[in-house]
């Protein structure tokens, strides 16, 4: 996705002191609400452009001018002090980390393919070739060789035994040398996953994985012939993540252990954690600026590259993505904290020039225009950096 999908928001919570620029306030009492800041223009100024009130005919002083006479119909609210959260929102898919290629090492007939979506626990077909099952076991190594009475001694034995202890079938001591009771073990599993009971493992009918895995991707169909060495598919993580890409510059923000909230397409929005951020990778770019081929190039043979910051997420509860592989969902990121700001409606906002802005301000029954500096907008707020105390009753257009 192109990183032109993200934008950086604020959303506030209470704190203690206003903000430098404002003039001091006192505090009203009650409950104050809260609101989400998006750190641009842009809202306030669509919010202008669809038809706020516009001052001309001079400029405005620090103390004010148009003074009026309240009216009946004018509409007011509180400046509010709020401190502003920011989140970063952004589009992401929804997929499984990969984890390799699932691999057959010996040659056959396919009778039954990788199921996707199979979890491969302990014990578990992988797949079966020859009508022999492939069965997955716990192990990092990965199988090289066949397993029985009087082969060599070796770390490879011991992950056997091991795996067969944790499953239960009591193989004696865990060491390097494959024993009687080594063979014992072997044949009491082997009957448990429906092989002959020989007491030897071929190489080939166990699959050693260091974790849980799914199997991820597929292209085989029975009856297809596979030589040892083939790949059968390929694997990903038991549990679903959330790869988003978003600007470099969010690096300074976003950080992992970071809390998310994940829109997903039923409009449910689940919570997830920011487990990796970066590092920030160049990324072929189309001329309309989203995401192309890496072979994409210029018209001088040039690569067109982009940065992008590449962020992953897990959700809290992954039965929540179940059948929602590749799915492209809306996310919003936590992105730290700053000090309080004091905020007002965009509909109270006054334009009084191009770059100066105004509100209305209710003093004793007395409605005077006010100039005023603003920050960040979003959601039909405004912050207002200079010019307004909290507390303060702002004029909104009915």
């Amino acid at each position: 996705m192109s990183t032109d999908d993200t934008e950086t928001r604020t959303e506030p919570s209470a704190s203690a002191e206003p903000p430098a620029g404002t003039r001091a306030a006192v505090r009203p009492a009650g409950r104050r609400r809260t609101a989400t800041l998006i750190v641009t223009g842009v809202a306030l100024a669509g919010a202008l452009a669809a038809g706020v009130l516009v001052v001309s005919g001079g400029a405005l002083t620090s103390e004010g001018v148009e003074d009026e006479p309240a009216s009946a119909a004018h509409s007011t609210v509180p400046v509010e002090l709020r401190a502003l959260q920011h989140q970063v929102t952004a589009r992401g898919t929804i997929s499984y980390e990969p984890r390799g290629k699932l691999t057959a090492q010996r040659a056959g007939t396919v009778t039954t393919p990788p199921q996707i979506g199979t979890v491969l626990t302990p014990g578990t077909a992988v797949a079966r070739i020859d009508d022999v099952p492939v069965v997955a076991l716990r192990g990092e190594l990965p199988a090289w060789r066949s397993f029985e009475l009087g082969m060599a001694d070796g770390t490879d034995v011991r992950q056997l035994e091991q795996a067969l202890a944790d499953g239960g079938f009591a193989p004696g001591r865990v060491d390097r040398v494959f024993t009687d009771s080594t063979e014992a073990a072997v044949k009491r599993w082997q009957k448990a996953v429906e092989i002959d009971p020989t007491g030897r493992v071929e190489l080939g009918t166990v699959l050693f994985l260091p974790e849980d895995l799914r199997v991820s991707g597929s292209g085989l169909g029975a009856g297809e012939r596979v030589e040892a060495g083939a790949q059968l598919g390929t694997l990903g993580t038991q549990a679903p993540s959330l790869s988003v890409v978003l600007k470099p510059s969010d690096a300074e923000r976003v950080r992992p252990e970071a809390r998310a909230t994940v829109s997903l397409p039923s409009g449910t929005a689940v919570p997830g954690t920011v487990v990796a951020v970066g590092p920030v990778r160049q990324q072929a770019a189309d001329s309309t600026g989203g995401t192309a081929p890496e072979s994409a190039t210029t018209d001088t043979g040039s690569a067109a590259t982009k940065a992008e910051l590449p962020v992953v997420i897990r959700l809290d509860d992954p039965a929540a993505a179940d059948g929602l592989d590749q799915s492209v969902v809306k996310v919003d990121i936590e992105a730290g904290a700053e000090p309080e700001a004091l905020v007002v409606p965009v509909a109270a906002v006054i334009a009084a020039s191009r770059d100066a802005y105004a509100v209305q301000v209710l003093d004793g029954g007395v409605v005077t225009t006010r100039p005023v500096e603003l920050g960040a907008s979003e959601d039909g707020d405004v912050v207002v950096t200079a010019g307004l105390r909290e507390g303060e009753l702002v004029v909104v257009p009915s």
